[in-house]
Protein backbone atom coordinates (compact mmCIF):
# COMPACT_ATOMS: atom_id res chain seq x y z
CA UNK A 1 0.00 0.00 0.00
CA UNK A 2 0.99 3.15 -0.94
CA UNK A 3 1.52 5.52 2.49
CA UNK A 4 0.03 9.50 2.24
CA UNK A 5 3.26 11.25 1.48
CA UNK A 6 3.28 8.96 -1.83
CA UNK A 7 -0.41 9.43 -2.42
CA UNK A 8 -0.25 13.16 -1.97
CA UNK A 9 2.68 13.72 -4.57
CA UNK A 10 1.41 11.43 -7.16
CA UNK A 11 -2.23 13.49 -6.95
CA UNK A 12 0.01 16.57 -7.27
CA UNK A 13 1.73 14.94 -10.54
CA UNK A 14 -1.25 14.00 -12.31
CA UNK A 15 -2.91 17.22 -11.42
CA UNK A 16 -0.04 19.38 -12.86
CA UNK A 17 0.11 17.39 -15.87
CA UNK A 18 -3.83 17.72 -16.44
CA UNK A 19 -3.45 21.54 -16.20
CA UNK A 20 -0.09 21.51 -18.25
CA UNK A 21 -1.69 19.74 -21.13
CA UNK A 22 -4.90 21.67 -20.85
CA UNK A 23 -2.75 25.26 -21.18
CA UNK A 24 -1.56 23.60 -24.39
CA UNK A 25 -4.29 22.54 -25.73
CA UNK A 26 -5.62 25.67 -25.48
CA UNK A 27 -2.89 27.87 -26.69
CA UNK A 28 -3.32 25.65 -30.18
CA UNK A 29 -7.08 26.14 -30.13
CA UNK A 30 -6.53 30.05 -30.05
CA UNK A 31 -4.28 30.39 -33.02
CA UNK A 32 -4.82 33.55 -35.11
CA UNK A 33 -5.80 32.49 -38.94
CA UNK A 34 -2.62 33.57 -41.12
CA UNK A 35 -3.98 36.14 -43.52
CA UNK A 36 -3.15 35.78 -47.11
CA UNK A 37 -2.73 37.99 -49.74
CA UNK A 38 -3.56 36.99 -53.45
CA UNK A 39 -3.47 39.28 -56.86
CA UNK A 40 -6.49 38.67 -58.43
CA UNK A 41 -8.34 40.62 -61.36
CA UNK A 42 -12.01 40.84 -61.30
CA UNK A 43 -14.51 39.72 -64.10
CA UNK A 44 -17.87 39.71 -63.78
CA UNK A 45 -20.59 37.65 -65.76
CA UNK A 46 -24.14 37.87 -66.39
CA UNK A 47 -25.51 34.25 -65.42
CA UNK A 48 -24.12 31.48 -63.16
CA UNK A 49 -23.72 29.39 -66.44
CA UNK A 50 -21.59 31.97 -67.83
CA UNK A 51 -19.41 31.56 -64.83
CA UNK A 52 -19.38 27.76 -64.89
CA UNK A 53 -18.37 27.43 -68.37
CA UNK A 54 -15.60 29.79 -67.94
CA UNK A 55 -14.11 28.92 -64.58
CA UNK A 56 -11.62 25.58 -63.80
CA UNK A 57 -12.31 26.66 -59.94
CA UNK A 58 -15.10 28.54 -58.07
CA UNK A 59 -14.39 29.99 -55.05
CA UNK A 60 -16.84 31.65 -53.05
CA UNK A 61 -15.38 33.98 -49.89
CA UNK A 62 -15.71 37.18 -47.82
CA UNK A 63 -12.69 39.18 -46.45
CA UNK A 64 -12.08 39.26 -43.20
CA UNK A 65 -10.74 43.06 -43.20
CA UNK A 66 -11.53 46.03 -45.29
CA UNK A 67 -9.61 46.29 -48.45
CA UNK A 68 -8.55 48.61 -51.43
Amino acid sequence: MLNTTSKRVITLIVVTLIIFLSLLLIMNIIKPIPGVQVDANEITFKTSEELDAAADLIIIASPTKEYY
